[in-house]
């Protein structure tokens, strides 16, 4: 995530270049448009631009039709409270309770499992700067 104040290009979030952004909640947003998922475990990792720590706040996540479980990991551990979520045409809420700070280059990884019809996965991951 970066900003632009018209005069061309500002630093990412959390570079230095901007002040401080501590506390910032910023959102990871996702949206599988495939008309379908199958396979027993999806796996969809998501990028994070920022260059300081964060915390995982909350994941919401919702799909078009069908079910499945989903569970967010950090580098390979799941997100306390964000391990069973799930998921349905009804967004649901999961709020993080511990496992959930992260810092620059560590892997953040959405498991599906249990799919059943499953459409157009899509949700937001809720994090706050350090």
């Amino acid at each position: 995530m970066s900003i632009n104040n018209g005069s061309g290009f500002v630093p990412p979030l959390g570079s230095g270049g901007g002040g401080s952004f501590s506390g910032l909640i910023v959102p990871l947003d996702f949206n599988d448009l495939s008309t379908s998922i199958n396979p027993t475990t999806y796996t969809l990792q998501l990028y994070v631009p920022y260059t300081n720590g964060y915390t995982i706040n909350a994941l919401y996540i919702q799909s078009a039709s069908g079910t499945c479980t989903a569970s967010l990991q950090i580098n390979g551990t799941p997100v306390t409270g964000i391990s069973a979520v799930s998921v349905s045409s009804v967004l649901a809420t999961a709020n993080a309770t511990g496992a959930n700070t992260a810092s620059q280059g560590n892997t953040i990884t959405l498991v599906i499992s249990s799919p059943s019809s499953l459409n157009n996965l899509q949700g937001t991951v809720s994090c706050s700067l350090i």
